[in-house]
């Protein structure tokens, strides 16, 4: 659910008596889409991504915005026979605005997705995907933005790699996915949910963030204590007044381990111990 942060309310009313989107060379954010190929197989997916670009400073929400903001969301309009997947987000990161802590990701972001063809597109025609995308820009301040963004690609009868495949197939390769090397071991306490983690080895966890709001606290951080080797526990404080969940699922990110992705969690909240090899849940 969307939280309005002091003073977002008075941005939000100022901003309905402009244009709903700045001009270019004034947006603090800008999206557009890009795709892995510039001609694909008919019937063989294909990554694509969409690209946000935050101003210096800015911010747009994850999945799950923290104590306040918006999540962006993406319409399509497609081809007929063409799908588009859901986004797959990449781990955030924490930002403080007047002791609200949000979840988000500033600088260039690619939130990468699926697309399939249909086997029966003809060769050499083109297609042209489109999608309305509408985030919530934050800094001091928060101004909703939105674009309508598109691209034209061919098909062929073998997929040709565009100029931006590397970059989306660096995002794909960094959203967060299970972990085999990690167990969790999780049970209920007052106010809060103790947890275990074995198996970050020499990384130590950094932060966890639930893909489901309004559950656990988002301030204070939870502070690890290593407890042995590749063993380390925390406690994730509730919310006020809010149970402990039979199930929970996040993102966990490890500190100073730019070479380990971040590790998707799934597991119940009643102290068994849940390897972390193909959990079920929703992905992020």
């Amino acid at each position: 659910m969307f939280k309005v942060p002091p003073g977002l309310a008075l941005v939000l009313a100022a901003s309905a008596a402009i244009p709903r989107e700045a001009r270019p060379a004034e947006a603090p954010i800008r999206a557009s889409l890009v795709a892995a190929v510039t001609r694909f197989r008919p019937g063989e997916p294909f990554d694509g991504a969409i690209r946000l670009e935050a101003a210096r400073g800015w911010h747009t929400y994850w999945t799950n915005p923290g104590e306040a903001g918006l999540a962006t969301t993406v319409r399509w309009t497609l081809p007929e026979g063409f799908t588009a997947g859901p986004l797959r987000w990449p781990a955030p990161k924490r930002f403080v605005t007047g002791g609200i802590v949000s979840f988000g990701h500033d600088g260039a972001t690619l939130l990468p997705v699926e697309i399939r063809p249909p086997a029966d597109w003809p060769a050499g025609r083109a297609a042209t995907l489109r999608a309305r995308v509408d985030w919530l820009g934050c800094r001091e301040e928060c101004v909703p933005g939105g674009a309508d963004v598109e691209i034209v690609l061919s098909a062929a009868e073998a997929a040709v790699a565009s100029d931006e495949a590397d970059a989306v197939a660096r995002a794909v390769a960094s959203v967060p996915r299970p972990d085999p090397r990690v167990r969790f071991h999780a049970r209920a306490v007052e106010g809060g949910i103790a947890v275990r983690l074995e198996g970050a080895v020499a990384e130590a966890p950094a932060a966890f963030f639930p893909l489901a709001g309004g559950v656990l606290r988002a301030a204070p951080e939870p502070a690890w204590t290593r407890v042995g080797v590749g063993v380390h526990e925390t406690v994730l404080a509730l919310e006020a007044g809010v149970p402990a969940p039979s199930r929970m699922a996040g993102v966990l990110t490890f500190a100073g381990a730019e070479t380990r992705r971040p590790a998707f969690l799934d597991f119940a909240v009643d102290g068994r111990t849940v390897p972390q090899d193909n959990p079920k849940g929703v992905r992020p």
